[in-house]
């Protein structure tokens, strides 16, 4: 699965040298992502979601979305996981 840009490859090295490094995620581990609805907390979703894909070991994840948050997805009619 090819990355879908120079950028989230980048980003994709980043995490990983720091997931490796700091062994933050092993074998079968269920992560929580609370996001903000900022750029940032949007970007690390979407490139956990490229390295689950990619990693030799399996993990999953889940998301949610503070308060503030979540409602401005719902006003935009973006559909949110759980809030």
């Amino acid at each position: 699965m090819p990355y879908r840009s120079d950028l989230e490859a980048r980003l994709a090295r980043k995490v990983t040298r720091a997931v490796t490094e700091y062994e933050l995620i092993e074998d079968g581990d269920r992560i929580l992502i609370g996001l903000s609805g900022g750029k940032d907390s949007w970007a690390l979703i979407q490139i956990l979601d490229v390295l689950r894909v990619r990693a030799p070991i399996r993990f999953s994840l889940d998301t949610r979305l503070n308060p503030p948050a979540a409602l401005r997805a719902r006003a935009a009619g973006v559909v949110t996981m759980r809030s």
